[in-house]
């Protein structure tokens, strides 16, 4: 009874197994005499290359700036008597804003009142010194003669002396007070403040009424002409296009977010110092041949361009040497149609499948 156990299942997977492989033999028979399956062609578009004249760009931002953008503060604190308003067009030399002078006024009263009192003691002085000199001088022909003391000599040697030392102190402290004087003209100057270029006021820190301190800035003016473009890049380009219009870049040999600097003089009125705006850079302007990015297949780093054979394509593997929004320059001289299509066609073709072309 053990054996039969052990046997008959045995003998029941033999025979399964001699029965599988009748029918899949018998499967294969029937597939072989089947006709293959025929591959639909895929109605593609094409286009012609030519070698052209073309300018490629990629587009960037641009930051509006301007160097000769005043801030006008000033070196004297005080009260803003007036000021001109935002938006206000204003000419070199015109004035902006005044601040409170009062102070400064009075002081400058008051030292002109100690001038002209130093003024008139030396000129009492001076004609005090004449005199001492005119008697001191007889004295001396008198003393000669024997008619005059020595005492009554050197008591005037002594009064002259002292009379010129002091006309010197005055003349020191007149000195002094004139120096006091120019600096309470020269921050007088700096309670009327004046722009000194042509340019409209931007934008103001301080009203009417409000404390102007020192060295802080009040309003600021911006020129209406001297604008650029201020462009960060990740290499070095020659041109860009602004407005439909090309220009030259000029590099200023530095750096922002480590990315190399360049400016163009653009010379447009309408821009606005800080503003942002769209530009193209020129990747490549000149002759050569140009194929849009539908007709250039991408894999694994290569470029494949499908050139028609046929109701099949002949594979060229091509270089590209620049980049632009819509056209890549290629390094190859294509003169025959190529496939133009997007990726997922171009990688069925890529695959074997036969093409055929639009009419």
């Amino acid at each position: 009874m053990k054996i039969l156990k052990i046997v008959i299942p045995v003998l029941l997977a033999v025979i399964l197994a001699v029965s599988g492989m009748r029918l899949i033999k018998k499967r294969q028979a029937v597939d072989e005499k089947l006709p293959p399956a025929e591959q639909i062609a895929i109605v593609v578009k094409t286009i012609t290359p030519k070698i052209e004249n073309k300018t490629i760009t990629l587009p960037y931002v641009a930051t509006v700036k301007n160097d000769n953008e005043v801030l006008v503060n000033t070196k004297f604190a005080g009260k803003i008597l007036y000021i001109k308003n935002l938006g206000d067009d204003v000419k070199k030399g015109e004035v902006v804003a005044k601040i409170d002078s009062s102070d400064l006024n009075a002081k400058l009263k008051e030292i002109n009142s100690q001038i002209a009192s130093v003024k008139n003691k030396l000129s009492a002085e001076e004609i005090n010194l004449k005199n001492l000199l005119a008697t001191h001088a007889r004295t001396k022909q008198l003393l000669d003669v024997k008619m005059a003391s020595i005492e009554q000599y050197q008591t005037e040697e002594s009064k002259i002396a002292t009379l010129k030392a002091q006309i010197k102190a005055d003349k020191n402290s007149l000195n002094a007070l004139y120096a006091n004087k120019q600096a309470v003209l020269n921050n007088l100057t700096y309670t009327t403040l004046k722009s000194p270029i042509n340019g409209v006021i931007s934008a103001k820190m301080l009203n009417k009424d409000d404390i102007a301190f020192m060295g802080k800035p009040i309003l600021k003016i911006t020129p209406k002409n001297g604008n650029y473009l201020f462009i960060t890049l990740p290499k070095d380009y020659k041109q860009i296009v602004y407005k439909g219009k090309v220009y030259d870049l000029k590099a200023l040999n530095n750096t922002f977010n480590s990315l190399k600097t360049f400016k163009a003089e653009v010379n447009d009125p309408t821009l606005l110092n800080g503003e942002k705006v769209n530009i193209k850079v020129v990747e490549f302007s000149g002759k050569g041949m140009f194929l849009p990015y539908d007709a250039i297949l991408t894999v694994n780093g290569k470029n494949y361009v499908f050139v028609v054979n046929g109701n099949k394509t002949d594979i060229k593997e091509v270089k590209i040497l620049a980049q632009g929004e819509k056209y890549a320059l290629i390094d190859q001289n294509i003169t025959s149609p190529v496939v133009y299509a997007k990726p997922d066609i171009l990688l069925r073709i890529k695959a074997g499948y036969p093409i055929k072309v639009e009419n």
